[in-house]
């Protein structure tokens, strides 16, 4: 996982996050078994057939695209830590493509707040 860091105005930090094929394997088993419970395939109990079927049959666009919520989910939190950043909101995803994955995190920043001097008061 590559991810580039940009600040933005306004308390914004954006990470474009890319992913490689490396990145992605162990989500097929994921996206396999969400898939597998909702095709029916020729010769195959519900939910039984074998991944190489699935895979011939649907491809691994398919299988990913099943799976694409949980490397989401995955990754931008794996990205945040790295990045040593703190949001007080939930980060905002924008997927730029989908093959290879890329896509941009749009983490506000809590707002920093300068008091005054309480002997002015």
């Amino acid at each position: 996982m590559k991810f580039k860091q940009s600040k933005e105005k306004n308390r914004q930090v954006n990470l474009d996050v890319d992913l490689d094929d490396k990145d992605l394997e162990p989500y097929y088993k994921i996206g396999y078994k969400k898939l597998v419970k909702k095709i029916t395939i020729p010769g195959f109990r519900k939910g039984k057939a074998p991944y190489h079927i699935i895979e011939s049959q649907y491809g691994k666009e398919t299988i990913i695209s099943e799976a694409l919520d949980n490397i989401l989910s995955d990754k931008t939190s794996e990205a945040i830590k790295e990045s040593s950043l703190e949001s007080y909101m939930p980060p905002k995803i924008e997927l730029k493509n989908f093959n290879p994955i890329k896509f941009t995190i749009i983490l506000p920043l809590q707002p920093q707040i300068v008091l005054g001097e309480i002997n002015k008061i």
